[in-house]
């Protein structure tokens, strides 16, 4: 699996629109994107479009990352 940052330049300010991150699989099909924002992150599977994507709140984020389980968690 492989993921590439469409627009990236040293350290960012999160704007308006955000981080948008291309993920492909190894052999280089797309999968998704996802998109990193103030707000949390919005899911893109396939071709799907920035406002029908799959939204997440940072504190739903960290709760999901949370209750998976595991006692390890990452930074």
């Amino acid at each position: 699996m492989a993921a590439e940052i469409k627009q990236f330049v040293g350290r960012v300010k999160l704007g308006n629109k955000g981080i948008e991150i291309e993920a492909r699989t190894s052999e280089g099909e797309h999968i998704g994107d996802l998109i990193v924002t103030r707000a949390g992150i919005i899911w893109c599977e396939g071709r799907t479009r920035r406002k029908n994507g799959q939204r997440l709140s940072w504190l739903t984020l960290a709760s999901l990352a949370r209750s998976k389980g595991s006692k390890k968690y990452y930074c």
